[in-house]
């Protein structure tokens, strides 16, 4: 944007402009989906994390929840998870979720914390 303005050349500011406006789309549909309650809250205990192969951060992580083991990848990679933590995460009621190897898969998650 400053540049734009330094410049005094409107079109730099369409690509903020653009990128702004999929950001609110984006957040007034993550509220409305909130305000509906169209999200399943699954908490469970790690059972087991797995790591990427060079820099050992968490890639996904299998959670016990009521007697089935639920696997999630991870996003970011910031997660400082081990054996035996609970984990909450939050789940569009929508996400798709298949069955590999007698796991549960999650297709993904809205927002996750680790509870202690």
């Amino acid at each position: 944007m400053v540049t734009a303005l330094a410049n005094r050349d409107p079109a730099l500011c369409w690509p903020f402009l653009l990128c702004g406006a999929v950001c609110a789309g984006l957040e007034v549909l993550l509220i409305r989906r909130i305000a509906q309650e169209r999200y399943v809250v699954l908490e469970g205990t790690v059972q087991k994390v797995e790591k990427t192969l060079f820099r050992g951060r968490p890639k996904a992580v299998i959670i016990a929840r009521d007697g089935r083991l639920v696997k999630a990848y991870l996003r970011g990679r910031r997660w400082d998870l081990t054996e035996g933590d609970r984990l909450r995460l939050y789940v569009a009621d929508n996400t798709p979720v298949y069955e590999q190897g007698g796991v549960l898969v999650l297709g993904g998650y809205l927002a996750g914390e680790r509870r202690n």
